[in-house]
């Protein structure tokens, strides 16, 4: 069995983010091991015209992740993974 939980994070801002939660998922409900995922949903301006708008976008992101992953781990310890994603 799975459980999750989501905390949104609204302390910490980037122009190209929409908005990001830290992601707790449990897998064994007998022990404390849990995966603490940072969830990045972005706002890219997308140009459907120019299909290098969004590795340009996502080229700049990926930059700025090691900071924005320190600004979150110091608020809220570790994280295991990040995974990025459009907003829908």
């Amino acid at each position: 069995m799975m459980i999750q939980t989501r905390n949104k994070l609204s302390t910490i801002v980037h122009p190209l983010v929409a908005s990001m939660y830290l992601k707790k998922e449990y897998g064994n409900p007998h022990t404390q091991d849990h995966n603490d995922t940072l969830v990045i949903e972005t706002n890219f301006p997308i140009d459907d015209n120019n299909s290098k708008s969004f590795n340009s976008y996502l080229q700049e992101l990926l930059t700025d992740l090691p900071t924005i992953q320190n600004q979150v781990e110091a608020r809220v310890g570790h994280i295991d993974r990040v995974d990025i994603r459009p907003v829908h």
